[in-house]
């Protein structure tokens, strides 16, 4: 079954593409105090929950796709702005 994660968390982000999750929608949302807005990145596939679940028992320490989990998410941002052109 499909299943939808929204975060903020960038190492969340690259632990999840890394298992071949999908960044489906970039977006805004206040999850600080004083309304602070936060960056809330949305990612879909099979069993995305648990590893969710797994990332937050374990997380990661490793730094090497931050770039590529940037760019995805730089993606979508264009082709969202492109869409509402």
């Amino acid at each position: 079954m499909i299943e939808q994660i929204t975060t903020p968390n960038m190492l969340e982000i690259v632990y999840l593409l890394d298992r071949h999750h999908q960044i489906i929608n970039v977006s805004t949302a206040i999850t600080w105090p004083y309304g602070i807005n936060d960056l809330a990145v949305t990612l879909e596939g099979d069993s995305i929950g648990l590893d969710h679940a797994n990332f937050l028992r374990h997380g990661i320490t490793s730094f090497a796709h931050i770039s590529q989990a940037m760019d995805a998410v730089l993606r979508v941002i264009a082709q969202q702005i492109e869409s509402q052109s």
